[in-house]
């Protein structure tokens, strides 16, 4: 079977009726405002929802859009792609996402190597159409992603560019090192790879090549700094540095390659590996990439992830492909790996003055690298030293905590007979009840990858029920009361759940709407974008105080994102049958300290764990 096989063959994204989207959108907004705000907010949807007005003109418009699509295409697609690229502010940290890796695993210090063979090994599949397409127990999901999501993010103006990366052509990876930027062979375009021993070396040489020039006191200039500024700031540098022919090469070079690997000094806690792979100096990131590797001395691996092409599913399909791979739970074939092949490896020869490291067998692929000089007005690379210090500045108000949790598990979820994203987003809204003294707007990407084209649904778990448990733990009702109070929650989260993976959540119909308006409105005579759009409901409800997502697998130790408001915390976290992890992020000058959250988060999670035990 092949890779997209199947896709065309998944259902089309549904479009909601309007009056189920307006009846869903208040159930969403009730448990976020005032009594007298919520009387507003019905007004304006029933506005929106009245026969024949603006609102099912719109909606009749989102419908004939829909029809002149081809085949199963997704409506929800284009204005996906437009939302993302038109976004104006920095991507890291706002954006960007990541997960940290058991590298010992993986084998230690020889995991990094292995891995970097791995992904070449499976992109190559992946173009070939032999990478098995992912299944669950309801069938097959789409896959559409895949061969796009190696791409680097160009900033433009008004809106970013996605280019994607060749994957069947030579594979290559940016390095940085020290703030200076190497081009590393990985593979030849017949799918001939480097050893693991090769990689090994090359990668060895490049730190020593890094730390002489450090001694020697020759300071890189901070190019890849762009890469971290707001998109205007990133257009304008970018533009000024690709005036020059030998940067244009460069920048091309980098672009173009498979993915960044970023190779950092030891980390010394959780938390500061986090925040490298999270953050780091922006003079040895290069944020615009669809994947950085972030690997530090003592064998911390992770990866920083841009969000615009491609979620957060795919990625872990295709790592876990890799574990898979590098655990010997499945082989690379000879015709990929590099073991035996008669091709011409000579297809991405590497420059005639970069250090080579041999091969040791005959009819590989031969590692290459090679150092890339920029040429830097002084001008520019005082605005870069600026980016980069202004980046500093962020990453220094970024308040993280990592923290395992052996005791909140897959496995003790199941003890307790209830499911466990429901036991921790329960306990989220429990948490930032008590941090906050009421319940606030909660964002849960709810994936819908089993309609071709499917990205995700906004879920949203500060229900009704939830806020209704966390009054009964505050006033420490008795075991039976917060008992039954849970299950309520339980519930009304489940169903919240299966509407989103349905297809049938209200926000993304809302944003159809809006894309409608903005495409159409004067052409159907709809001058104003809708009521609910200003509504203080809507407002409330698209305000992400707590942002919350979660991916699990038996390699990964950590997954977190940023803060999406000022104001607000991330919470990621990773279930697997052994323990569940949290990454917790806030602005230290707008948020309760990241710890607090993750001690409110226990007491709540505790309570739940004591009123559900027989």
């Amino acid at each position: 079977m092949t890779t997209l096989e199947n896709d065309h063959t998944l259902p089309a994204l549904p479009l909601p009726e309007l009056e189920e989207t307006c009846a869903n959108l208040a159930a969403l907004i009730a448990p976020l405002v005032s009594p007298d705000e919520m009387k507003n907010t019905k007004a304006a949807l029933a506005d929106l929802g009245k026969p024949g007005g603006d609102g099912e003109k719109l909606h009749q418009a989102l419908l004939e859009y829909r029809a002149a699509l081809p085949g199963n295409a997704s409506w929800l697609r284009p204005f996906w792609d437009d939302m993302y690229t038109a976004w104006r502010d920095m991507l890291p940290v706002n954006m960007n996402y990541i997960l940290r890796f058991d590298s010992d695993r993986w084998g230690g210090q020889n995991a990094l190597p292995r891995l970097l063979r791995a992904l070449s090994y499976l992109f190559r599949q992946a173009t070939s159409g032999t990478l098995a397409p992912e299944a669950t127990k309801g069938g097959y999901l789409s896959m559409d992603q895949l061969l796009s999501c190696a791409y680097t993010r160009i900033p433009g103006e008004p809106v970013d560019q996605l280019r994607p990366v060749a994957l069947n052509g030579p594979h290559t990876v940016a390095v940085s090192c020290g703030g200076h930027w190497f081009i590393l062979g990985l593979s030849d375009s017949a799918g001939n790879i480097a050893s693991e021993q090769e990689l090994q070396t090359a990668l060895a040489n490049i730190r020593k090549e890094a730390a002489a020039l450090a001694a020697s006191g020759v300071q890189a200039p901070a190019v890849s700094a762009f890469t971290s500024a707001n998109r205007e700031a990133a257009c304008a540098a970018r533009k000024e540095l690709a005036q020059n022919e030998l940067n244009r090469h460069n920048l091309s070079a980098i672009e173009n390659s498979l993915f960044a690997l970023c190779l950092d000094d030891a980390h010394s806690s959780d938390e500061d590996c986090a925040r490298r792979i999270l953050c780091g100096d922006a003079a040895g990131r290069w944020f615009d990439k669809s994947l950085q590797i972030i690997a530090t001395a003592n064998n911390g691996i992770g990866i920083n992830l841009e969000h615009s092409g491609c979620d957060a599913g795919i990625w872990l399909y295709l790592f876990t492909k890799a574990d898979e791979l590098l655990t010997g739970k499945a082989e690379m074939t000879e015709a990929a790996s590099g073991a035996t092949t008669d091709s011409d490896s000579t297809a991405c020869p590497p420059p005639s003055d970069s250090p080579v490291c041999a091969s040791p067998q005959k009819n590989t692929f031969t590692v290459w690298q090679r150092k890339l000089g920029w040429a830097v007005p002084d001008v520019l690379a005082k605005t870069l030293a600026t980016l980069r210090a202004d980046f500093s500045a962020i990453e220094n108000n970024v308040d993280i905590c990592c923290r395992p949790f052996p005791e909140y598990s897959r496995g003790i979820a199941k003890e307790l007979a209830t499911s466990p994203d429901a036991f921790l987003q329960i306990s989220f809204q429990a948490a930032q009840t008590r941090l906050y003294g009421k319940l606030r707007c909660a964002y849960e990407a709810v994936a819908t990858r089993s309609f071709y084209q499917g990205r995700t649904e906004a879920g949203r778990p500060a229900t009704a029920e939830a806020a209704e448990f966390a009054a009964a733990l505050a006033r420490k009702a008795p075991k039976e009361e917060l008992r039954e109070a849970y299950r309520k929650a339980e519930k009304a989260h489940l169903e919240r759940l299966a509407l989103c993976q349905k297809g049938r959540g209200p926000e993304r119909h809302l944003h159809g709407l809006r894309q409608i308006w903005q495409m159409r409105g004067k052409e159907l005579g709809i001058d104003a974008l809708p009521a609910i759009f200003n509504d203080n409901g809507w407002k409330a409800l698209k305000h992400d105080a707590l942002s919350t997502s979660g991916i699990g697998g038996a390699f990964i130790l950590y997954f977190g994102f940023g803060p999406v408001v000022a104001d607000g915390i991330g919470a990621g976290y990773a279930p697997s049958a052994a323990f569940t992890s949290l990454t917790i992020t806030a602005f230290r000058d707008k948020s309760p300290a990241a710890d607090a959250f993750v001690i409110a988060f226990e007491e709540a999670a505790s309570a739940i764990r004591t009123a559900l035990k027989d």
